[in-house]
């Protein structure tokens, strides 16, 4: 930032919210999978075991603080 002449005013994590996001995305994809077995939806190539693995990586992440979110506000002095 301080190459554009920007000056950092605030940090403010937000990653409660990556982790939120996650956790609806885990509840989605169960109930896909559930659709998907009661044969109410096709779901070709998917492999419900890999997404879901993938999502928990993602959640992990975010919880050992190797994933966040953070809204980061700066000013151009003049």
């Amino acid at each position: 930032m301080r190459l554009a002449g920007l000056t950092i005013e605030t940090i403010e994590d937000h990653s409660y919210a990556l982790t939120e996001m996650v956790r609806q995305i885990q509840g989605k994809l169960l109930g896909a999978e559930i659709a998907a077995g009661l044969k109410k939806v096709d779901f070709p190539n998917v492999k419900f075991s890999d997404v879901k693995r993938f999502a928990q990586v993602a959640l992990s992440a975010v919880k050992d603080g190797k994933l966040g979110y953070a809204v980061i506000s700066a000013v151009k002095p003049h």
